[in-house]
């Protein structure tokens, strides 16, 4: 993954839930949906999604159809969530709540200005959930969504969808994704990763997750800056 990618997650997991001008905008991000008040954040047994079904891999960006990537994940990861049919990744006809649905993580009937007109139908913005869950998510609830699947996975699935519509990274998150709005990409590609850090000491947070990132992206500045050198 590049650098900038690392760095724009980093800062989403630095700021965590936001109430500032992503909840004033428009978007209702504490809106949460039936299955979340009922059931809670728990994700055992993979109650809201399989993990294992997402890569992070934000080139990933093959277009892909629903049922063809239903197939592929049945080759590629066993069904062993609360939500699978004796073993596998399918529904019963006339019945897809109970079971896993080929979830759009940015939904095609978006209203994300920045994305508009672009497909969404691609590796990187799909992953096996819930179908109750899935279907009444519909088109919003994106504050639910980065507490469920994590920052990380959201961010990813739009970068993939903007580098793929666009051929480039985008500059910020748009304010229909909540508490990720308004996190920036350093223009330059080459951030100073002591910046980072310094922000990370100043708000005090310990996170290993957040640190294991900047080191991530301090290997990564690094190769990087020897590349400019050569």
């Amino acid at each position: 993954m590049t650098l900038t990618y690392y760095l724009l997650v980093a800062l989403c997991l630095l700021r965590g839930p936001q109430r500032g001008r992503a909840e004033t905008a428009g978007p209702r991000c504490s809106d949460r949906t039936k299955v979340y008040t009922e059931h809670g954040t728990s994700n055992e047994k993979y109650f809201y999604f399989d993990p294992r079904t997402y890569s992070l891999d934000t080139k990933d960006s093959s277009l892909v159809s629903n049922q063809d990537y239903r197939r592929l994940v049945s080759s590629a990861v066993n069904c062993t969530g609360l939500w699978c049919l004796g073993g596998e990744w399918k529904c019963v006809q006339g019945n897809s709540l109970d079971c896993y649905n080929v979830e759009h993580i940015i939904p095609k009937a978006n209203k994300i200005e920045a994305i508009s007109g672009c497909n969404v139908t691609i590796f990187g913005n799909l992953i096996m959930s819930y179908g109750k869950w899935n279907q009444q998510l519909l088109n919003g609830f994106y504050g639910e969504k980065i507490e469920i699947y994590g920052a990380d996975i959201v961010a990813s699935a739009y970068i993939t969808v903007y580098r793929k519509c666009f051929g480039r990274i985008p500059s910020h998150f748009p304010v229909e994704l909540c508490s990720l709005a308004d996190v920036q990409a350093p223009a330059n590609g080459l951030p100073n990763p002591l910046l980072w850090m310094s922000m990370i000491v100043v708000a005090g947070v310990s996170s290993v997750a957040i640190i294991s990132i900047i080191m991530l992206s301090l290997k990564e500045y690094n190769r990087l800056s020897n590349g400019k050198q050569t």
